[in-house]
């Protein structure tokens, strides 16, 4: 991927323009092992979309990375003497996804994503465990200023996935709905 990017770039007019961005989400995870509940999290993602000079929609790839911060979800579980045991978690979700992003032009646009992701977490009975999750997400994005070089992100995005509980071996669903607010350049 980074040799087409450099190659893109190679010419006068590069083939591909690149965004950054970084903020804040809040939402929840459900699952059989989450209480439901909220929390709040941080977000960074890298955007590129091809035909930078063409109007209208392009059509991009983004790689964005999530995580667990300040106000955390709890988790619960029962122990061997059946007791409930309750505490805070942490998270972490990557993944990769096509979007299309409407007129970049325009000082108000839309964006619609979607692709695979993996959500992590470290002491998920104990050991560390992955789901691998399908995910979509929508936006808006605002321009800053006059040249739309700076822009505010407003997103949502889901994922579904399922895996084998630590406990039976039964098949079980997680969700994660999230809610994002990001500052960004394009570059």
């Amino acid at each position: 991927m980074i040799l087409v990017l450099a190659l893109a770039h190679a010419g006068d007019t590069p083939a591909f323009d690149t965004d950054v961005s970084a903020g804040v989400l809040a939402g929840s995870v459900l699952g059989e092992w989450p209480v439901a509940g909220f929390g709040l999290g941080w977000q960074g993602r890298y955007d590129a979309f091809v035909g930078s000079d063409d109007p209208g929609p392009r059509v991009g790839l983004s790689v964005f990375a999530a995580g667990s911060a300040l106000l955390q979800q709890e988790r619960e579980e029962v122990l061997s003497d059946g007791s409930v045991e309750r505490e805070t978690f942490d998270w972490v979700h990557y993944g990769v996804l096509a979007l299309i992003r409407y007129d970049p032009e325009l000082r108000w646009g839309g964006t619609f994503g979607m692709g695979f992701s993996r959500f992590d977490l470290d002491d998920y009975y104990d050991g560390p465990h992955a789901v691998p999750l399908l995910t979509m997400e929508g936006g808006a994005r605002r321009a800053l200023d006059a040249e739309r070089r700076f822009f505010l992100d407003l997103g949502v995005r889901t994922s579904w996935g399922q895996d084998r509980s630590a406990l039976d071996a039964t098949l079980t669903d997680w969700w994660t709905l999230h809610g994002s607010l990001a500052v960004g350049a394009h570059l």
